[in-house]
């Protein structure tokens, strides 16, 4: 097996330790800081090191880096949204037999997969073809 392959499936025991254990806690701000906090090492970690080796095609654990950050940021917007809209929190969970957890989860994992290959396509290497032409 690949090691960019294990490299990303490795980058999912975070995300999955926060969606089975540590959901209900994210309203806990310490929890969620702790949470954000271990994001961004794994981002300074497996990301960081990519963009300044200014590589034309990035590795596939450099956009699972971003897993764990991408889904508490969708989590955070998705669950005031939800409150606003329905005045109940929303559980992340693919068991729920409620239509609108379903689009909500749906959008989280949907997005918590592909944003962070948005954020390269769109964001990330503008910045840097801007930074090569000065």
């Amino acid at each position: 097996m690949d090691k960019d392959l294990i490299l990303y499936i490795l980058y999912f025991i975070p995300v999955g330790w926060v969606v089975i254990f540590d959901q209900e806690n994210l309203k806990d701000r310490k929890v969620f800081f702790k949470h954000l906090f271990i994001s961004i090492l794994l981002i300074a970690f497996g990301a960081v090191p990519e963009i300044y080796e200014h590589r034309e095609h990035k590795s596939l654990s450099y956009f699972g880096a971003q897993m764990l950050f991408i889904f508490l940021m969708l989590y955070t917007i998705i669950q005031k949204v939800y409150v606003r809209l329905y005045n109940k929190e929303f559980e992340v969970t693919e068991l729920t037999s409620n239509f609108r957890e379903k689009i909500a989860n749906g959008i989280l994992y949907f997005g918590m997969i592909s944003f962070p290959f948005l954020i390269d396509t769109y964001i990330v290497q503008k910045i840097q073809m801007m930074l090569n032409t000065h």
